[in-house]
């Protein structure tokens, strides 16, 4: 009876998707990245427990945990961007920080005391006990990435305005704020290129347009309106216009982007949407 019922909940849990978690080995390239920084560190693995993710060789989560001494998190801290970990802001950790592969890292401070967890999550849910997303989702510019992103802020900004501009349109200013020299955090996406892990600036905007706008003309005043020093790369079909600027700022390639859209419904209510968008090719590593 006994075998029965577990036969029964094992095909519950499997017509769900879900199978039993077992122990797993601990991936060798999450342990190397943990020992790199935390010699003493322990740690365990498990199946993630879907029926999607059976592979126990690569479909693990993963977890480290290790103790120093409160006076130490500085140094971990530096040693991590180094290694190519993103700091986070967060108020719920002394410390938190992100890494390739889908890892994070979080120091809890008691007293003198710093207690250090890592994990790898290589399921595609994330487990109950996991480290939670919302201390792991506001990156923070550490000195490297500051000196190179605001170095690409200011000119992609002032392109994506003027397009605006050229369109007639204000375009949000916590988005596009005229005169910071820095990028809001709305623009730092974290990336992942082959080995480097770190940020890229990204900008997306939406707004809509009077119904009696013409696409043509407007696509023709965005091509012209193009800056010295950037290349355009125009398309017009019909009511729709597309208006690439391309540029190399400080090494990294940007293009901003307009694009028009004019439709009618099947209703008969006419719609002309106007986007702007931002996007930075290259992945700055924190270190």
């Amino acid at each position: 009876m006994k075998k029965r019922a577990a036969s029964v909940l094992a095909g519950l849990l499997l017509a769900a998707g879900c199978t039993e978690s077992q122990p797993a080995e601990v991936p060798a390239d999450f342990e190397g990245a943990v020992r790199a920084l935390l010699a003493d560190a322990t740690f365990g693995a498990r199946t993630c427990g879907a029926a999607l993710d059976a592979d126990p060789g690569s479909k693990v989560f993963a977890w480290a945990d290790a103790a120093l001494p409160a006076t130490g998190v500085d140094r971990l801290r530096a040693a991590a961007v180094a290694a190519g970990w993103q700091p986070q802001v967060t108020d719920r950790y002394a410390l938190a920080l992100t890494g390739r592969d889908n890892r994070r890292l979080a120091v809890t401070l008691d007293g003198d005391r710093a207690t250090v967890r890592a994990e790898s999550n290589r399921c595609s849910t994330q487990p109950t006990e996991a480290l939670p997303d919302d201390a792991f989702s506001r990156p923070e510019l550490t000195a490297a990435q500051r000196a190179t992103l605001t170095a690409v802020f200011p000119p992609t900004r002032d392109m994506a305005l003027w397009f605006g501009v050229v369109a007639g349109v204000d375009l949000d200013e916590a988005l596009f704020p005229a005169d910071a020299d820095e990028p809001p955090p709305a623009w730092l996406t974290t990336c992942q290129d082959g080995d480097r892990f770190g940020l890229r600036l990204a900008a997306d905007t939406s707004t809509t347009l009077p119904e009696s706008t013409d696409v043509p003309p407007v696509h023709e005043r965005l091509v012209a309106a193009v800056r010295e020093g950037w290349s355009v790369k125009p398309k017009l079909a019909g009511q729709r216009s597309w208006v690439d600027a391309e540029q190399v700022i400080a090494g990294h390639p940007v293009t901003v982007s307009s694009f028009l859209d004019k439709r009618t419904s099947t209703s008969g209510q006419t719609t002309v949407q106007f986007d702007v968008r931002v996007a930075m090719a290259d992945c700055v590593p924190p270190g």
